[in-house]
């Protein structure tokens, strides 16, 4: 005869918590590769999260499949904290750039940890498209070029690639607003007398020249011979200038 069991009104409690963390228990599903462990041992993997952050220095962007990586402090947004940002999250914290255009170092830009631990930019507006005024010219170079100051930038850009950093009230150093090479790749802007264009309003954009590929890159003092990256590609060109009597 086979021996009976039975079960208290604590037991029954019991189970049914144990089946209902079963039911709930997130599992990943069976197509779903492993996972690169990048927490604790015995730590289960989290869900993506968002943050903001800003990088201590500028992060490059990516050379072919090799993206840009640097040092960022990650703040939570609490939408009911004074200030919106709460406390620092994770200070000096890496986070990898995976697109060709730099992120400033004085640019706050949202922040995802995807499931496998890394940090990564999520899309935003690239900062890519001023409006400037020539401070000065030279119309000797090739391709002829311009200093600039920066009148507007794209919405939600505090800072574009390549402009002098804002002054520093301990040092004296910095301008501020200002790139110092804008170029004329069409070769039909700066076709003036360098004091005529002194003033004149026009627009640029941050863009790659596929026509430079190949060239050599410099490194340190010395004179490179490898061909040039994404990176060293990219210039600001101008796309529009206003003419004289506009």
């Amino acid at each position: 005869m086979a021996d009976a069991f039975f079960l208290t009104a604590a037991d029954v409690a019991v189970i049914n918590k144990l089946v209902a963390a079963e039911v709930n228990r997130i599992v990943n599903t069976p197509s779903r590769p492993p996972q690169e462990r990048s927490y604790d041992e015995g730590e289960d993997h989290q869900a993506p999260e968002t943050y903001l952050a800003i990088p201590h220095v500028a992060i490059p962007g990516r050379v072919g499949l090799v993206p840009g990586k640097g040092t960022c402090d990650i703040y939570e947004i609490v939408p009911t904290a004074s200030p919106l940002m709460r406390d620092m999250k994770f200070d000096e914290t890496e986070v990898y750039n995976y697109r060709r255009m730099p992120i400033p170092s004085s640019e706050y830009f949202p922040v995802t940890r995807t499931k496998g631990g890394r940090w990564i930019p999520l899309v935003a507006s690239n900062c890519d498209f001023i409006r400037f005024a020539i401070v000065s010219a030279d119309v000797g170079s090739s391709p002829r070029s311009a200093t600039v100051n920066i009148l507007s930038r794209t919405c939600g850009c505090s800072t574009v690639p390549e402009e002098d950093p804002a002054p520093d009230a301990r040092t004296g150093t910095g301008t501020g607003e200002v790139i110092t090479v804008v170029y004329d790749m069409a070769g039909c802007f700066l076709n003036e007398p360098a004091a005529d264009l002194v003033g004149r309003v026009g627009f640029a954009k941050y863009m790659i020249d596929e026509e430079r590929e190949g060239e050599s890159t410099a490194t340190g003092t010395g004179t490179g011979t490898g061909a040039a990256t994404d990176q060293d590609l990219c210039a600001w060109s101008i796309v529009n200038l206003c003419c004289a009597t506009c």
